[in-house]
């Protein structure tokens, strides 16, 4: 059972090139981004406590997890990998800079492992599109 193939893009030779699948992917992309930086933008004042060790590196990882799956989806053409270093370089770019923001929101800093998560996450969401991609083909 394939449940996974109509996640996956299959570029067509349309007018651009885009299917409806990508444009899906595009659209979720753009959402997922600013949700992203919407929870980045929080004061630390804001945010709800929670007494899980460790809990908000898990959040970082799936967050980018979602968040490279959709841009590799956004992106992908199936055929090269510098598209999936491309969509991986565009993930770890974005979740530095929405790190590098929180050093201008109160009670809120710059965490090297909180980079560390995004690309972790990034890289895992990368991985699974690009997995569900060749195994759909097949």
């Amino acid at each position: 059972m394939n449940f996974y193939r109509p996640l996956i893009i299959k570029t067509s030779s349309a007018t651009n090139g885009l299917t409806q699948y990508r444009k899906h992917f595009i659209a979720g992309s753009i959402i997922w981004s600013l949700f992203i930086l919407m929870l980045t933008i929080i004061p630390a004042s804001e945010l709800p406590r929670v007494s899980v060790k460790g809990i908000d590196k898990l959040v970082h990882f799936m967050l980018f997890l979602g968040f490279g799956f959709l841009v590799a989806g956004s992106i992908s053409n199936g055929r090269e990998i510098r598209f999936y270093a491309l969509t991986l370089l565009l993930t770890v770019i974005y979740g530095i800079t929405v790190e590098w923001l929180q050093r201008f929101i109160p009670g809120r800093s710059v965490d090297s492992l909180d980079i560390l998560f995004n690309f972790l996450g990034a890289l895992a969401g990368v991985s699974l599109y690009a997995i569900l991609e060749k195994k759909s083909k097949s």
